[in-house]
């Protein structure tokens, strides 16, 4: 199958490294893939990503003026834009094209791929809250625009509440042009069907061979907690500081916290951890650090506030056998069922405190035996090869759908 995949960057997070991953193993089974970006800051000089092995880069550069504009609607399609993609696809001549993220020229992309089979894989809750996150102002989850008045609800200014009218018009542009959905988790395909979404579920792959040289070496006489991520108000990193503080008395353990602070929390979280000997931030770690750190952890917390999709930093856990725990939002209670971990509510201090302490009470054995269930269930549901069976599954139904039709 000739399959075309759409995504603004090559690599920036971890929507990139599922890109990647899938244009790989689907070349590795047999398709002719073709991945087109439109990263401004394409490695050009790359041996590896040219034409030749079929990357295809666009670049879209912004203006902070034209970035402004952009935001409130005053761009639609760019024309000079369109007539490049739509050369590129009439060249390739997909028989489906696969969308990741897009939110550059949103207006422009849609427009472009009209009429042919596309399936987009929505990666977060944008495409049913304008905020991207699916929280109400009080904290408590919302379902989605079809059951709130977004507006009222969660625009207090005027500027919000042009954001969100553009978000509309970017949503009923895509469903114009996009007839089907893939979530990586089934709490998004549940409030994506209520939206009036076409979607299913396929679970996010794990490459197993890229932590080959990861070997497992729990610390169970002074047990170390891991938060690693974005640090910033969505993940609920202070929520976790205040929790741990009291849990961490008269115990053996440390809380470690690993990824970029942002300035919306900074203050406010150095003061938190100040002075608390158990509590160390460890700065933005690379590839190797982080292989190092991960090697004696005994548990990774995932506290967030907003609705993670199939967040990977719980998939790399459970994969790398280190027990996990996080909050009952989002994906993460459905990958931690079937006592694969332990859930809280994040906005409960006690809640969380208690997962931590059954945490910390498990014996070694009891410890051994979830993580050892854990990975052989990430084998047989995420490997890469499931991936791409689910994914050829959904590809060959759409394009035999269309086929009839036509």
């Amino acid at each position: 199958m000739k399959i075309l995949i759409l995504n603004d960057y090559l690599v920036y997070g971890g929507a990139e490294v599922q890109t990647l991953r899938e244009k790989q193993i689907l070349e590795h089974n047999g398709n002719e893939v073709y991945l087109m970006t439109f990263d401004e800051n394409f490695p050009e000089d790359d041996v590896l990503y040219n034409i030749g092995n079929h990357y295809i880069n666009i670049p879209i550069n912004y203006s902070s003026i034209r970035r402004n504009y952009h935001r409130f609607g005053l761009f639609n399609i760019k024309l000079d834009l369109l007539s490049k993609i739509q050369e590129n696809i009439e060249r390739i001549s997909p028989d489906i094209i696969h969308i990741n993220n897009i939110n550059k020229e949103p207006f422009t992309i849609y427009e472009a791929i009209k009429g042919y089979n596309v399936v987009q894989t929505l990666r977060d809750y944008s495409a049913v809250c304008p905020k991207g996150t699916c929280i109400k102002p009080d904290g408590s989850i919302c379902e989605g625009s079809a059951y709130n008045n977004c507006k009222t609800v969660c625009a207090d200014n005027i500027v919000k509440k042009l954001r969100f009218t553009l978000w509309g018009r970017i949503n009923k542009k895509r469903k114009v042009s996009i007839g089907n959905y893939i979530s990586p988790s089934l709490k998004l395909t549940e409030i994506c069907r209520r939206n009036g979404y076409h979607i299913r579920c396929i679970n996010n792959s794990f490459d197993f061979k890229k932590y080959e040289q990861y070997e497992k070496n729990t610390d169970f006489e002074n047990k170390k907690y891991l938060f690693y991520g974005a640090i910033n108000s969505k993940k609920g990193v202070l929520e976790l500081i205040d929790a741990f503080q009291i849990f961490q008395k008269d115990k053996k353990v440390e809380l470690l916290i690993a990824g970029k602070l942002f300035e919306d929390i900074e203050d406010t979280f150095r003061k938190k951890i100040e002075g608390c000997k158990k509590i160390r931030y460890l700065g933005v770690l690379d590839y190797s650090e982080m292989i190092n750190t991960l090697e004696s952890v005994h548990t990774i917390v995932v506290p967030s506030v907003w609705m993670e999709n199939y967040p990977n930093t719980v998939l790399e856990g459970l994969s790398m056998r280190i027990l996990v725990i996080g909050s009952n939002r989002g994906g993460i209670p459905e990958m931690l069922d079937n006592g694969r971990g332990f859930t809280f509510d994040v906005y409960k201090i006690e809640g969380i405190i208690n997962a931590l302490k059954k945490s910390y009470n498990l014996s070694e054995d009891e410890y051994n035996l979830i993580v050892e269930a854990n990975r052989d269930y990430t084998i047989k549901n995420n490997s890469l090869d499931q991936y791409s069976t689910r994914l050829m599954m959904c590809f060959n139904e759409i394009v035999e759908r269309d086929s009839r039709i036509n």
